[in-house]
């Protein structure tokens, strides 16, 4: 009898051992890559172009502690203004007395240096701050790291200038040592025309000092900035100069002191960094070589001929009994003397009798030599004593009938008397 049922042939066994282990493998790896409670043939999402953010962790920032009183920048959204902001600096600067350590009074500038150049400025310095200080201290926020210097305005003339200093990000504090401008004694050094010390009585009447601010407030060690293109397409500022006067309560002629560098003068305001005195007196000395006096002259011709305050007569007090009462050593004569304060301890002028220079005038021709005696005003400009022998100056001007008619300058120990010409006066 034959069977309904046919043997599977051997081929159509492999091709359906094939279709098992194919379902198997794709069950197993279809269960492997999904997660928990997905269903069965979900497609899976193809990932965005471009890249992706896969974590938000904020990165650390760094910020110092802000200083009293300081103002730190206020955050940017940008992160890279954000990482700038973080790299500046505050800088806080205490100024002390050099010999008593007590906080000073004064005004600061603070220059960054060697900023570099731009499109319109050169590589050079830059004054980025003025400061009147309180109790010694100033406080800088918001600073480029990078080399700064500080000129103390109040420091004397002679004092060392302070050293540059590096700014790092964060909070920098500096304290200075200065040596601040004050009253000083002063000597002042008379000498003849010969160069040799003035050996006569000499008196000083004090005629008060005058003060200036400089013109302008880049210091020696500075090289500032300058614009690239030609002066003319900009305007130009002139750098502005105030200046005031002092008066003294001592208003009479006195003697001083002789010192080994010359006659004291006490107290002196001693010139700054920013500030300029110029210390005004009037100077009587005795005539080594008298000058006879003859004739009947008014109380007025006889102080100008004489320089002496004090003239008496033996007759009416209107002069006309002559003045014998003027003895050949209390002759004097009178100049104006100058000091311009350099910061220096010693100075030096060059005394110039009047009358020596009123013989030497010409073109005068029509007044008398009372009258260019009276006339004329010396002036005697005083050199640090450093600088001497050569530099202290005579000025003088030479006024007839309300008109000045002659001014010269002379420096007395490095060239003879110029020639002295007074032109006419105008009719």
């Amino acid at each position: 009898m034959t069977s309904m049922f046919r043997r599977p042939t051997p081929p159509a066994l492999l091709l359906l051992g094939l279709l098992l282990f194919g379902l198997l493998v794709w069950v197993v790896l279809d269960r492997g890559e999904r997660s928990p409670g997905e269903g069965v043939g979900r497609s899976v999402e193809e990932p965005k172009a471009g890249l992706q953010r896969t974590t938000e962790i904020a990165a650390p920032v760094l910020h110092a502690a802000p200083l009293e009183g300081a103002e730190l920048a206020e955050p940017s959204e940008s992160g890279r203004e954000l990482v700038e902001a973080d790299l500046r600096a505050q800088l806080e600067l205490r100024f002390v007395h050099v010999e008593t350590g007590e906080p000073v009074s004064g005004e600061i500038d603070l220059w960054r240096l060697g900023v570099p150049a731009d499109e319109e400025w050169t590589a050079g310095d830059v004054r980025i701050g003025e400061v009147d200080l309180e109790d010694g201290r100033a406080v800088f926020d918001d600073l480029i790291p990078g080399a700064y210097r500080v000129e103390a305005l109040m420091q004397r003339r002679k004092a060392a200038s302070l050293l540059a200093f590096e700014v790092e990000a964060g909070s920098n504090a500096l304290t200075f040592d200065v040596d601040p401008a004050a009253r000083r004694d002063v000597q002042l050094e008379v000498l003849g025309v010969d160069g040799a010390l003035f050996t006569g009585k000499v008196e000083f009447y004090d005629r008060g000092s005058t003060m200036s601010f400089s013109g302008s407030r880049v210091p020696d060690w500075a090289t500032p900035r300058v614009l690239k293109a030609p002066a003319d397409e900009y305007a130009i500022g002139i750098g502005g100069a105030g200046g005031g006067y002092y008066m003294t309560s001592h208003r009479t002629w006195r003697e001083h002191e002789r010192e080994p560098l010359g006659f004291v003068l006490k107290r002196l305001r001693e010139s700054s960094r920013e500030l300029t005195y110029v210390h005004k007196w009037r100077m009587r000395l005795e005539r080594v070589m008298p000058v006879p006096v003859l004739g009947t002259w008014s109380i007025a011709e006889a102080r100008a001929f004489t320089g002496n305050e004090n003239v008496g007569f033996d007759g009416p007090d209107d002069g006309s009994g002559g003045l014998s009462e003027i003895e050949a050593r209390g002759q004097r004569w009178v100049c104006d003397v100058r000091i311009r304060d350099t910061g220096a301890d010693a100075y030096v002028v060059v005394a110039v009798d009047p009358l020596d220079l009123v013989r030497r005038i010409e073109g005068v021709e029509g007044f008398t030599e009372l009258e260019v005696f009276e006339g004329l005003a010396v002036e005697l400009i005083a050199a640090s004593a450093d600088e001497a022998p050569m530099e202290p100056q005579v000025v003088l001007a030479l006024t007839l009938d309300g008109e000045v008619v002659l001014r010269s300058r002379w420096y007395p120990l490095k060239e003879p008397l110029p020639r002295l010409i007074a032109r006419a006066t105008q009719d």
